[in-house]
């Protein structure tokens, strides 16, 4: 099996073993009070929203070094608005203690320009408000940003992947 499709299995397991995006609500995350909540894992997505994916591997890390064995995925439903609804998994890392979008793209490492839920135990699902423009941005050209996620023992970050349309 190729180490890509593998890393991505890993990171469904995970999930689907967390039980991500259920709760007494069905894992349904309020975005805005516009009507029913968007869930990050839902596989309908609002009008006009944009699904945005990466693959993490502490390989990607700039500046390295990331976790060596570090791996995750990353999936973002952003809406016009300026929503980003997140859910990250990863294994291979010590404990997160942050994860964001940056802008660069691959090989550079760039500023942040989204807080994303940190992940608690490998895994971390929610929606979190980010300037539109900002928004706006990543949409156009994905390619252009990552999303990363840091540790204590790699503050600049354990595990990256650029991201692109899902």
């Amino acid at each position: 099996m190729d180490r890509p499709l593998a890393r991505r299995l890993a990171a469904l397991a995970l999930l689907v073993a967390a039980g991500c995006g259920s709760s007494d609500t069905g894992g349904a995350v309020d975005v805005g009070g516009a009507g029913p909540g968007l869930r990050p894992g839902a596989t309908t997505v609002p009008a006009g929203a944009t699904v945005l994916a990466a693959d993490l591997t502490g390989a990607e890390e700039v500046p390295g070094p990331g976790a060596s064995d570090g791996t995750g995925t990353a999936r973002l439903v952003v809406t016009g608005d300026g929503r980003v609804c997140a859910e990250l998994a990863t294994a291979g890392t010590d404990a997160a203690t942050a994860a964001h979008v940056h802008t660069g793209a691959k090989g550079v490492a760039g500023p942040v320009v989204i807080t994303l839920p940190t992940p608690r135990d490998g895994r971390a699902s929610g929606c979190v408000p980010a300037d539109p423009a900002v928004v706006a941005t990543v949409v156009a050209d994905p390619a252009a940003a990552y999303v990363n996620v840091h540790t204590a023992a790699q503050a600049a970050g354990a595990v990256r992947g650029q991201l692109a349309r899902a």
